[in-house]
């Protein structure tokens, strides 16, 4: 007689999180619902000086709809928590979309994508419009003025070149620190590597933790930091963006180790290795190539950030960019964008060609 399988935590875990997932999506809805009629309905129709609240028993009463518009979903079979998060198939009778989750995440986009467009006040005919607005705009940006190229701006005391070189190098001693510094957290961070015991899986949280705050912040938002904290200039950009990079790249390079092929491991494991041996024989070879092309990805969106932190102080060319537009000189504004332009496609071309030869 087969003995029961015995019931544990991460069974009741995996179990609970597809109701969860349509939970959230119903609460998003309830959400939403309340939030239109507050917007588009209520300060339109009753009080323009008004705000729709929801007394203490209506919002009990919204928790208990949701949670039971979670039940029925799991019950009727439109749950897209089962369908996303446990992939219950079912027989394919029918196309995807004329299934019951399948009406359901439609509905779900087509409704989303609806409260998108009013939240964002989107009018298409703005654009045709307002267009007149910017004739002298486009005038100015496609017939750019060179004169500082290689000429020193006697306000901003540099040249185009000169600073294009700085947001060059910013963005290679960003990459490349930190990727150095993000090739071991990308370990640390895989699950496959930081399972088995407890230490290592509360090490493998904090470091995932870790990772989501520090992209979290922006770069623009590291520059004023760094900015205060070392002074403006190009080192302040080069901190801000080394370390913005070396979440982002870290993460990327957890989710490739955790892709990697179990036989390896398991071989190296067989031999009595150690943990780091582990990785030294096990993974590294397996995700070098894909580190590799990772790091020319990120340095050309570091080049392109670059351009970006010179608004809080970051330095590089983005000062003459933004310098330009505050006067309004928008013909020397296109010569710095037709510069940038052409160093994002030539690192892109070379960065592109060089990760076809490694991957």
């Amino acid at each position: 007689m087969k003995r029961p399988r015995k019931f544990t935590l991460p069974d009741f875990v995996d179990d609970v999180k597809p109701f969860l997932l349509d939970w959230l999506i119903w609460g998003y809805l309830a959400y939403t619902v309340i939030f239109l009629l507050n917007s588009y309905w209520y300060t339109q129709y009753v009080n323009w000086y008004g705000t729709l609240t929801l007394k203490p028993w209506g919002w009990a009463l919204t928790i208990i709809g949701t949670f039971s518009c979670a039940l029925l979903s799991e019950k009727f079979g439109i749950s897209v928590g089962l369908k996303t998060i446990k992939s219950v198939e079912r027989p394919p009778q029918k196309a995807w979309a004329l299934t019951n989750w399948g009406i359901t995440t439609l509905a779900l986009v087509v409704f989303t994508f609806w409260v998108g467009w009013l939240t964002t006040d989107m009018e298409i005919g703005v654009i045709a419009r307002r267009a007149p607005k910017t004739f002298h705009l486009w005038s100015g940006l496609s017939h750019p003025d060179f004169t500082h190229l290689i000429n020193i701006d006697p306000e901003l005391e540099d040249t185009i070149l000169g600073s294009l070189i700085d947001t060059i190098f910013m963005a290679y001693l960003a990459t490349v620190i930190g990727g150095i510094l993000a090739a071991p957290l990308g370990f640390l961070g895989a699950r496959n590597i930081m399972g088995g015991t407890w230490f290592r899986r509360i090490i493998f949280y904090i470091t995932r933790a870790f990772f989501n705050v520090v992209r979290s912040v922006e770069a623009l938002l590291w520059a004023i930091i760094f900015a205060i904290w070392i002074g403006w200039g190009p080192a302040a950009g080069t901190f801000a963006l080394l370390i913005h990079s070396m979440a982002a790249l870290a993460k990327l390079f957890s989710e490739q180790v955790e892709s990697i092929k179990k036989g390896p491991i398991e071989a190296v494991q067989s031999t009595g290795a150690s943990f780091w041996q582990t990785v030294r024989y096990g993974a590294v070879p397996q995700v070098v190539p894909q580190y590799t092309a990772f790091l020319l990805y990120r340095l050309d969106i570091n080049v392109r950030m670059a351009t970006v932190i010179a608004l809080v102080g970051g330095g590089g060319i983005g000062r003459f960019f933004f310098y330009y537009k505050s006067q309004l000189d928008w013909n020397q504004v296109g010569a710095v964008t037709i510069i940038i332009a052409a160093v994002v496609w030539i690192l892109d071309y070379i960065s592109g060609k060089a990760r076809e030869k490694i991957v």
